[in-house]
C-alpha cells in the first residue's frame, strides 16, 4: 500500500520458565537420563538362545573366558558343530601364527579340548568395515559348504554387541532354513551394572547403541553390498589395496 512504512522487526512475547519451572525441567531431564542409562545396556545385550540348536557360532574377537564358556556350553548341551567366525587380525598378523580371528579361535577351542572334527573355522576376510556382516556371511558359506545349513544356530558374543549381532545374522540367514538365537556373555573390562563409570564401558555401550541404530534403520550402510547380495547371497570382502 502506498505510503506504508517498511518495518524490519516486531515485538513478540516469549514465555520462559520461572525458577520452579527450570527446576522441574531439570528434574525431568535428569530422570530421562537416568532411565536411559538404566535400560540401554540391558536393551543392547538382550537375546535368548534357541532350543535344540545343533550349531554354536562364536565371534572370534571375544575374550578368552568367552571362548572357554563357548567350549563348556558346546560340551554340556550337545552341539554338533562349533563354528568360529571373524575377519583378519588388524595387528600382529605378521608375527602371529594365525592371521584371522576365526582360525585363532578355532585353534583355541582345540587347545581347550574340543574335538577337531566338531570345529569349523569361517574366516571373513580383510574387511575393516561391516565386520559382523562379513563374519556372518562367511559362517553361512562355511555351513553351506559342509552341508550343515539347517536347523537352529546360536551365536555367542559379548555384552552390548548381542542385539546388533542378532540383527545382522538374522538378515544373512533369513532366506535359509536356519533360525538364529543369541548367547550373551558379560564383558571383562568393565562392570555392566556401572558401564557409564569407565571409559571402556561408556565407549563400548554408546558405540554399540549408535551402530545398532544404524544397522536397524539404514542396513549398516551396505547399499552396494545389498545389491551384490541379489546375485550372491554372501558377498566377500575385498582386501585393502597394496600401498
Amino acid at each position: 500500500m502506498p505510503g506504508r512504512r517498511i518495518t524490519w522487526f516486531r515485538r513478540r512475547s516469549l514465555w520462559l520458565p520461572t525458577l520452579p519451572g527450570w527446576i522441574l525441567l531439570a528434574a525431568l531431564a535428569a530422570l530421562c537420563a537416568a532411565l536411559f542409562v538404566a535400560v540401554l545396556y540391558p536393551f543392547l545385550s538382550s537375546g535368548a538362545p534357541l532350543p535344540r540348536a545343533s550349531i554354536l557360532v562364536i565371534e572370534g574377537w571375544v575374550h578368552d573366558n568367552a571362548v572357554r564358556e563357548a567350549q563348556r556350553i558346546a560340551e554340556n548341551e550337545g552341539y554338533e558343530t562349533i563354528c568360529a567366525a571373524g575377519v583378519d587380525l588388524t595387528k600382529g598378523s605378521l608375527l602371529a601364527e594365525y592371521g584371522d580371528f576365526a582360525t585363532l579361535t578355532a585353534a583355541t577351542l582345540e587347545r581347550l579340548g574340543t574335538p577337531k572334527d566338531q570345529i569349523l573355522a569361517a574366516p571373513g576376510g580383510a574387511g575393516q568395515r561391516h565386520r559382523t556382516y562379513f563374519s556372518a556371511a562367511a559362517v553361512r558359506r562355511a555351513l553351506e559348504d559342509h552341508g550343515a545349513l539347517q536347523g537352529n544356530i546360536n551365536v555367542l558374543t559379548v555384552g552390548p554387541h548381542a542385539r546388533r549381532t542378532a540383527l545382522v545374522y538374522q538378515k544373512v540367514f533369513r532366506d535359509t532354513p536356519c533360525r538364529v538365537g543369541i548367547i550373551q556373555t558379560p564383558p571383562e573390562d568393565y562392570d555392566p551394572r556401572r558401564w557409564w563409570s569407565t571409559s571402556n564401558g561408556a565407549k563400548s555401550v554408546i558405540t554399540e547403541a549408535i551402530a545398532w541404530f544404524h544397522e536397524f534403520t539404514l542396513n549398516g550402510g551396505r547399499d552396494k553390498l545389498a545389491q551384490q547380495a541379489l546375485t550372491s547371497p554372501y558377498p566377500r570382502p575385498q582386501p585393502a589395496p597394496a600401498q
